[in-house]
């Protein structure tokens, strides 16, 4: 009898190290985490555009950094609450083709944004328990403060507004706990002086970034319905 005894209570501990292995080696990767209220804390970096008096979404040479740091809390199985930080730069060449100044340097900005926003998971309905790849929405309101300066005027002068954002995303699960995802993200600012010139076409100036970045998964405690 405690030969019995002593060969069940191996069995029990081998089957509850088994099913822990099976759940952490990315083998055996269970996504059913993603209908639980985890926590995600992510980092990424990327290249933002401006589009606006002196240039437009597709010109190359107004290409600047962008760095975005976030955490992001799962409230249902659809949605997520997150919380943004991101640094902007903004510049750009006067592609005005009639400028005087045409192709010169005509302005630089840095940005602060602190951004509250939506994520609205695109497949949490149909969910496979292997399903490595996300696709998600993002809408928000935020605000932003930065410096600009317009070489063309030789002026600098300090911003602070709104933001409405928007974008689309897709994350893919490298483990339980890690991920990494890529971003488009917009933004149309209340502002139409981050580059301190009046913009006749549009009534505000808008910038959008591209990110590819890495997150850290905190296990939720409580199954989403």
């Amino acid at each position: 009898m405690k030969n019995i005894f002593l060969l069940s209570i191996l069995l029990m501990v081998s089957n509850i190290g088994f099913s822990q292995r099976r759940y952490t080696h990315p083998k055996y990767f269970n996504n059913l985490i993603e209908n639980t209220d985890y926590i995600l804390i992510g980092s990424s970096i990327g290249a933002a555009q401006y589009k606006g008096a002196y240039g437009n979404f597709g010109d190359f040479g107004n290409i600047q950094p962008n760095i975005n740091i976030y955490v992001q809390k799962k409230v249902s199985k659809n949605l997520s609450f997150r919380y943004q930080f991101s640094y902007v730069g903004l510049g750009s060449k006067d592609m005005r083709a009639n400028s005087e100044t045409y192709n010169q340097n005509a302005f630089n900005a840095d940005i602060i944004e602190f951004i509250p926003m939506l994520i609205y998971d695109l497949g949490a309905r149909n969910r496979k328990r292997n399903q490595r790849i996300n696709y998600y929405l993002m809408a928000g309101v935020g605000v932003f403060y930065g410096s600009a300066t317009n070489h063309l005027k030789n002026t600098s002068s300090n911003k602070a507004g709104g933001v409405i954002y928007g974008g689309a995303g897709v994350r893919y699960s490298l483990t339980n706990k890690w991920s990494i995802n890529l971003e488009a993200q917009g933004r149309v600012s209340s502002s139409d002086q981050l580059d301190m010139m009046t913009n006749r076409n549009f009534p505000t100036d808008m910038y959008g970034t591209i990110n590819i970045g890495v997150a850290y998964r905190i296990f939720g405690r409580r199954k989403l319905h």
